[in-house]
């Protein structure tokens, strides 16, 4: 979604006038990236490189993480050997350090989160998921309505944590082996 759009969704979340939203919209940046970092404390953002080459006679092979432009820290996932964790390896500060001569090795990382710039355009595409988009609009109008009505932050945050809770069930239920989905009830008209 482009800023344009997600700016006039969250006008249409409460302000009777959008005149009175144009001084605002410094405000509505800040919120935006406030919902974003939110957003992604309790998603898993895990970047995978795959196919690295790990040379024969090397005891401990050295990877940079910090060289990736994208890189934040470090993760809790194991580098891998195709598809199953490799144990023999360790971390110290951004520098993977693994015991796997000649193996192909893939590791994961943990990205920066892109925010919103300050001067932003309004072409520019938000840096979330398009699934996620939802859930910005709803916690960027708590963040926006915060300080000035209280009442309306408190439904938005509300209906944010609702849908955040059944985006976490269903994301939980796809992990799992033979997931099914099937619709039932409904109104007969």
């Amino acid at each position: 979604m482009i800023w344009k759009n997600f700016k006039s969704n969250i006008i249409n979340l409460g302000f009777e006038e959008v005149d009175i939203f144009d001084d605002a919209e410094q405000h509505l940046v800040e919120s935006a990236n406030r919902g974003i970092i939110y957003i992604n404390s309790f998603l898993e953002r895990k970047k995978k490189i795959e196919h690295i080459d790990i040379p024969e006679n090397t005891k401990y092979f050295m990877i940079d993480l910090s060289v990736y432009e994208d890189f934040d820290s470090v993760c809790d996932v194991p580098p891998k050997i195709q598809g199953k964790p490799l144990a023999d390896y360790y971390y110290e500060n951004d520098i993977l350090y693994i015991n796997a001569p000649g193996k192909n090795v893939s590791i994961t990382y943990n990205p920066k989160t892109e925010l919103i710039p300050y001067d932003v355009d309004d072409n520019y595409i938000l840096p979330i998921k398009q699934e996620l988009i939802p859930l910005l609009q709803l916690i960027t109008a708590y963040y926006v309505w915060l300080d000035d009505d209280e009442r309306k932050a408190t439904c938005y945050y509300d209906q944010y944590q609702e849908l955040a809770n059944n985006y976490i069930s269903l994301k939980n239920l796809e992990k799992q082996d033979g997931f099914t989905a099937s619709v039932e009830g409904g109104i007969e008209i």
